[in-house]
């Protein structure tokens, strides 16, 4: 028996905007027109739109192209009055499709050689995938990674693939991109940042997907989300691949419901949120640090899945498991 990572490097240049969450409704239309664009665009396989709302803030990833078309216009608007933030310089989006079902093992084992090179990354959880975003300019370094952790180059499928047996594997579903055994050697300072894990108990989700034979309900039903949207919210589209919808709880249900998303309705997540305002925007090693105190390489510990935004990074964990991840984010903070 054989387990396969498949990782696909985009090229596409790709920009990540921060947007104050009092300034949002501003943002609709704009948003909107970013996912008929992207709905619509056949002319690209290697484009990755994501837009996510919090309660600390809400972030649009897209092809930089979109960002001059949509948002431009609006930031001339309000001027002065703008507090929303296009973070400095392009990013390149990395697919990742493995073992769905080790969660929390798969974050560990894509972030801690990225956090190992001192790579700034940002992580996104999907219903089929994860997604890494990394400044263009180490993509070179990412691909020599990938080289020597053994993943080998396919044209026809334009991915690196890996191939393990299953004893050789490390169970943490991605075979050859193994955690590292210690941390990387500018770890994030969360005490010196003042960064402390908030959960929000009251904030049930559920990870879905679009049903391929309903897109277009789909995609009606998230622009009326998007007109009056919940307090969490994230989805993501990705060329050649099913949109994803992370969504709060009872606002989900309605539409799996209708048959409109896919997904299990009892798999509760709950987020705990990393406020990181107050840290470089290009610091490395925020998620693995995050997955490293959750998760064991062997695949043992909590199961988690990961947000990150413009200024946050959100940590899903089962409802089963909020307490004792909070305790030890919390826990190790202190030390």
């Amino acid at each position: 028996m054989s387990s396969h990572t498949h990782v696909q490097l985009f090229n596409v240049p790709h920009s990540i905007l921060h947007i104050a969450n009092d300034q949002l409704k501003l943002f609709t239309y704009s948003i909107i027109n970013l996912l008929k664009a992207a709905k619509d665009d056949d002319d690209s396989e290697e484009d990755l739109t994501t837009v996510t709302i919090t309660p600390l803030e809400s972030t649009v990833i897209c092809p930089t192209r979109y960002i001059k078309k949509f948002f431009q216009p609006i930031f001339d608007l309000l001027g002065s009055q703008n507090r929303s933030q296009l973070l400095d310089g392009e990013f390149f989006a990395i697919q990742v499709d493995g073992d769905a079902g080790q969660a929390g093992s798969q974050v560990l084992a894509l972030t801690s050689p990225l956090a190992n090179a001192n790579i700034p990354i940002f992580f996104l959880t999907t219903y089929f995938s994860d997604y890494v975003l990394a400044p263009m300019q180490s993509k070179n370094t990412v691909t020599k990674l990938l080289e020597s952790k053994g993943y080998i180059f396919f044209s026809m499928s334009n991915s690196y693939i890996s191939v393990a047996s299953s004893n050789e594997s490390s169970g943490a579903g991605t075979p050859n991109l193994r955690p590292i055994s210690t941390p990387p050697v500018q770890a994030p300072d969360l005490n010196k940042n003042a960064t402390v894990p908030h959960a929000q108990a009251s904030h049930r989700i559920l990870l879905t997907s679009a049903r391929a034979d309903r897109l277009e309900s789909f995609y009606l039903s998230l622009m009326e989300l998007l007109c009056n949207p919940p307090t969490y919210m994230s989805f993501a589209l990705a060329s050649m691949s099913t949109p994803s919808l992370m969504l709060d709880e009872s606002v989900a249900q309605d539409l799996l419901s209708k048959n409109i998303l896919q997904g299990a309705d009892d798999e509760v997540l709950v987020p705990l949120t990393l406020d990181l305002t107050h840290m470089p925007a290009d610091i490395s090693g925020v998620v693995y640090w995050v997955a490293s105190q959750l998760v064991s390489s062997d695949g043992s510990g909590i199961p988690m899945s990961y947000l990150s935004t413009a200024q946050a990074g959100t940590v899903l964990v089962p409802d089963t498991d909020l307490d004792a991840a909070a305790e030890t984010l919390r826990a190790v903070r202190k030390d």
